[in-house]
């Protein structure tokens, strides 16, 4: 496991900046979903999607209303999941769409014991009229591989 976790750490200190130059309204998203997700605001997580978003989740029911998509981050946030971050890979622009793969890593307590999380993704943003993106559809392969025990 110390090797996935040395080639996953690699990999996202290698491509930290390589999109903020793409998609600056893109990267400011994917900040304001860190926080949001970080001071447990499922709300503002849910806003950050568009009104016809989906999220597919691995081994999970397809989440398709702004409700059901606060619910489903709500639950992980409930569940002890913390400090989670997105490390962009690539973002692409495609006139009105958006294409981001990303790294992704998070902390979960359960039983008084932390766990790191780790996995890729990627997402479908769609440009608003303000100009601004929302998530319209992220998918991820996993979601509870433990890298290993956090001190």
């Amino acid at each position: 496991m110390k090797a996935a976790k040395l080639m996953f750490t690699t990999l996202t200190l290698a491509t930290l900046g390589a999109s903020a130059a793409a998609a600056p309204g893109v990267e400011e998203t994917t900040a304001e979903f860190e926080s949001a997700f970080n001071s447990g605001n499922a709300v503002q997580l849910a806003e950050l999607y568009t009104v016809d978003a989906i999220v597919v989740a691995p081994s999970q029911e397809i989440v398709k209303a702004r409700s059901e998509i606060r619910d489903f981050w709500a639950q992980k946030i409930d569940t002890g999941t913390s400090r989670f971050r997105v490390h962009a890979i690539n973002v692409r622009e495609d006139g009105a769409s958006a294409y981001q793969t990303a790294a992704w890593s998070a902390t979960v307590t359960s039983n008084g014991k932390a766990s790191e999380l780790y996995g890729e993704m990627t997402s479908i943003l769609a440009r608003q009229a303000d100009g601004s993106w929302k998530i319209q559809q992220p998918a991820w392969p996993y979601w509870d591989q433990v890298c290993e025990d956090v001190a």
